[in-house]
This record gives C-alpha cells, structure tokens and sequence, in this order.
C-alpha cells in the first residue's frame, strides 16, 4: 500500500509476484525518511518517466541482467531527480533516443554499473543531449557503460567523482565525451573509446576545473 514508512523501507518492481509494476508507482510509495529505501527493479523493459523528488532513495536493478529503463514521454528523461540527496541508480540500462538519460538539478546522485545510452537528439528548446545531465548538484559516477550519446556527462555548478566507467561513442557535435561548464570533478581511471573531443571544458572567472 501506498505510504511505506522506513521501518519497512523496501519494495520490489516487477512485471507480476512483486510489490509493483511500475517504478515511479514504488517511488511514489515511499515516505520520506532519512533511512535509505531500496527499491528493487526485477530484469525487464519498463517503459515511463521516473521522477524522484524524495531523498534517500536506492534504485537499484536485481538479477542477473540489467532491466531496461526507456522514457514514456520522449520530451522527458527517464530518469529525473530534482532536490534531492542520497539518490543511488545502480544495474539499471537506462535507453532513449531523445535529450538526456539521467538529469538531475540541485541533487546528490551516486550513479554506479549502469548503462547509459543512446541520447543524441534534443529540441532547440531542450538541454544539451547527454546520459547524463546535471546543474548544481554532486555526482559520484563510478563503473558505467556510457556509450552512443552526443556527450557522456555534461555538468554545470556541479561538483563530484568519476571513476572506472567505459565511456564510449561519445560525441559528434564538438561538445566533447565530458562536457563540465563551472563545475570541479576528480575524473581518474576511466575507459575511453571513439567520440570527440574528449573533453570540453567551460571555465568560470572562479577558476572552477576539471582536475
């Protein structure tokens, strides 16, 4: 039932024999609390918009194969997180052929084994294509598959971690595979393949960097 306090904070996604059939329904579940609840995801396509406004919230993909995650509405992320911390995505497939994969705004994300993919085209009125998309917000991006987006990260106002992720077929506009705009990340023993330029990066009159 709707409500889950954190005393019972874990519920479980599934097409049937689970708590819910649809992601955002869970996550719409879930009281806030300052105890980390786990949402389980079982392997499978889901198809829709998943907003997390909630923080404290653990997304995560169980089973042997990732499930698949693809925006209903295509003029929408997948996946967006908006104000809030101790956000953690993790084993999800995360596809679309529209703007950007995961965005986040003002929000602390840690984004681990997942694969991003396939964000290349976006209206003029729509954010740079990009996985990942973030303004104001801390990231700790850590063993990903990102791979066939016109940029991999793009980050503004944004600070955070980088660290063993396969980066992939980025690229193709000059934004570059990682694209940071005022914005300081530690980028170290990352996987790069394809896609140009590797980086772009914006610097504020603050002097804010990519080290």
């Amino acid at each position: 039932p709707p409500g889950i306090s954190s005393a019972s904070c874990g519920v479980t996604v599934a097409a049937s024999g689970a708590d819910y059939t649809s992601i955002q329904d869970a996550v719409d579940s879930l009281l806030p609390s300052s105890t980390p609840c786990t949402i389980r995801v079982a392997p499978g396509a889901y198809t829709e918009n998943v907003v997390l406004t909630t923080s404290h919230v653990h997304l995560r993909g169980a089973g042997s194969e990732r499930p698949t995650l693809q925006a209903s509405d295509i003029g929408a992320p997948p996946v967006e997180v908006a104000g809030a911390v101790g956000i953690e995505i993790s084993g999800l497939s995360i596809q679309g052929v529209g703007s950007v994969g995961i965005h986040g705004a003002n929000a602390a994300i840690v984004l681990s084994r997942n694969e991003i993919t396939g964000f290349r085209s976006a209206p003029a009125s729509a954010p740079l294509p990009a996985g990942v998309y973030a303004v104001e917000s801390r990231l700790t991006i850590s063993e990903n598959e990102i791979h066939e987006n016109e940029v991999g990260v793009y980050a503004a106002g944004s600070t955070g971690s980088m660290s063993g992720n396969m980066f992939r077929q980025n690229g193709g506009s000059g934004a570059g595979t990682l694209s940071l705009r005022s914005s300081r990340f530690l980028v170290s023993d990352n996987s790069f393949a394809g896609g140009e330029p590797l980086y772009t990066v914006f610097e504020a009159p603050s002097g804010d960097a990519c080290t």
